[in-house]
């Protein structure tokens, strides 16, 4: 069955005895915007609400960190070939014959390693980098009270994070200011402080994460289930895809998730 039809179907009746489609709020991501392809395909089969959040600071932060990065790894690059260079020219005159291109080959090998060690840790400690600044923290905070004044006045039946959006829903639910069905994708929840970086009990949510996704390590949605409060019934979706989940809306997959969630949270 075609996801057009499903949502067609699940829908669900009002007090005036009406038909009404399902409400979504979308909390869009660092980069992302109310005009972006996952909201354009959400309005297109629901009642989707998504609001422009100001994240021009954790932007601003987190490429800052991304070209300190980029330094490092040049310091550390170039450090290692002048090592190398001198370590060559003092060992040459024992190392002879068949054992010196192997030599070279490891002196070659040694720091294209080290930069793929430094690169892999920058990568997995950048969210918590960032969730340290206080310029962060504050961005964090305000997007969490404009949310949360959204789903007061628009009262949805499943809200839609994603990525950092994913990351400003698990803060929501954990505070309280929200407790219904949740769909997270690819939530960066490292953003966040420990403290309400878990799902409170009774949580009825779907996070979707991509096998390929290079930004949030998909360890961190696997921890996120794994301690979801007692009596939640919490499911993780992995899909050969990269961190936008551009497939979600390809082949329409995206309406089917939000239409079982739905339909799971109101059959119980």
């Amino acid at each position: 069955m075609d996801p057009p039809r499903r949502i067609m179907e699940d829908t669900k009746r009002g007090r005036d005895g009406n038909w009404k489609p399902i409400r979504v709020v979308f909390i869009h991501g660092l980069e992302g915007s109310p005009r972006g392809f996952k909201t354009a395909f959400l309005c297109r089969h629901f009642h989707c609400h998504c609001e422009s959040l100001n994240t021009g600071p954790i932007i601003r932060q987190y490429r800052a960190l991304k070209v300190n990065a980029v330094k490092q790894l040049l310091y550390v690059f170039v450090a290692c070939i002048v090592a190398e260079s001198i370590l060559f020219f003092r060992a040459r005159q024992f190392i002879t014959g068949c054992a010196r291109l192997p030599f070279i080959l490891l002196l070659l090998a040694i720091p294209f390693f080290l930069m793929f060690i430094i690169l892999r840790r920058i990568r997995l400690t950048a969210f918590a980098v960032l969730r340290n600044m206080r310029e962060v923290k504050r961005c964090i905070t305000d997007c969490t009270k404009q949310i949360a004044a959204q789903i007061k006045r628009v009262q949805p039946d499943v809200v839609v994070g994603s990525s950092f959006g994913g990351a400003l829903a698990v803060r929501l639910l954990s505070e309280g200011h929200w407790a219904g069905p949740t769909l997270l994708l690819a939530p960066a929840v490292d953003l966040l402080p420990r403290c309400v970086r878990a799902l409170p009990p009774r949580t009825v949510a779907t996070v979707v994460h991509g096998s390929k996704d290079k930004v949030v390590p998909i360890a961190s949605s696997r921890r996120l289930v794994r301690r979801a409060g007692g009596n939640s019934r919490v499911e993780l979706v992995v899909r050969p895809d990269t961190h936008p989940l551009s497939s979600l809306v390809t082949d329409g997959s995206l309406a089917t998730l939000v239409t079982d969630l739905h339909a799971h949270a109101h059959a119980h």
